[in-house]
C-alpha cells in the first residue's frame, strides 16, 4: 500500500456510533453491519469519515494521538486497517 493512497468513507455510507473512552461501536447503515473499534481504529475512521486523507496523514494524525513505541509495527498495523475498513466497506479510495 503505498503511504500517498487517499482514502474516504464513501458518500453512500453513513456511521451511527456509540463510543466509550476505549473503544467503539460503528453501525454501517448501507451494508447493516456493527463494527467493534478499538481507540485507535475509531480515531482513524472518524478521521477519513471527516475528510478524505492520504494513508500517510492519517498515520501523522494517529501519531500525534497515540504513542507508539515500534515505528515500522505501527505502519503494518495502520495499513492492515486501512485494508480491512477497505474491505468491510467502510472507506474507499479517494481520487
Amino acid at each position: 500500500m503505498d503511504v500517498y493512497s487517499c482514502w474516504r468513507v464513501p458518500r453512500e455510507v453513513e456511521l451511527l456510533w456509540e463510543k466509550w473512552p476505549k473503544d467503539a461501536l460503528v453501525f454501517n447503515t448501507l451494508s447493516g453491519e456493527t463494527h467493534h473499534l478499538n481507540d485507535t481504529a475509531a480515531t482513524a475512521l472518524e478521521e477519513l469519515e471527516r475528510a478524505p486523507q492520504s494513508t500517510k496523514t492519517l498515520m501523522e494524525t494517529l501519531a500525534e494521538k497515540f504513542e507508539f513505541d515500534d515505528v515500522e509495527g505501527f505502519v503494518h498495523q495502520i495499513q492492515q486497517l486501512l485494508e480491512e475498513f477497505d474491505r468491510l466497506g467502510l472507506i474507499e479510495p479517494s481520487a
